[in-house]
């Protein structure tokens, strides 16, 4: 089985939503940083995140799903680059970055 494939779920799983953790007022745990997603899992780079997704300090990387669907994964720019939401995206709808 592809890593990609037995990976993407567990982080999905990891990843709180960030809106719902703001609303909560929770303190923001660092599920999983960039480096180590950068590791793991491949992805290509986007340009700009999805607009729901955008926000400042942040950047996004996609991830195909063994499912079909395509999985947006959004860090932060600053410290550890903590993993801050992820979304699922129908296929063909993100747009990434040029090369």
């Amino acid at each position: 089985m592809n890593r990609l494939v037995a990976l993407a779920p567990l982080l999905l799983l990891a990843a709180p939503s960030h809106a719902a953790m703001a609303q909560a007022g929770a303190a923001q745990p660092c599920p999983i940083t960039y480096p180590q997603f950068y590791a793991a899992v491949r992805h290509d780079d986007l340009a700009t995140c999805p607009a729901e997704l955008e926000g400042p300090s942040r950047f996004c990387r996609l991830v195909a799903g063994a499912n079909g669907q395509e999985h947006v994964f959004v860090f932060t720019v600053e410290g550890a680059q903590c993993l801050l939401d992820v979304r699922a995206f129908t296929p063909g709808s993100v747009t990434l970055a040029s090369r």
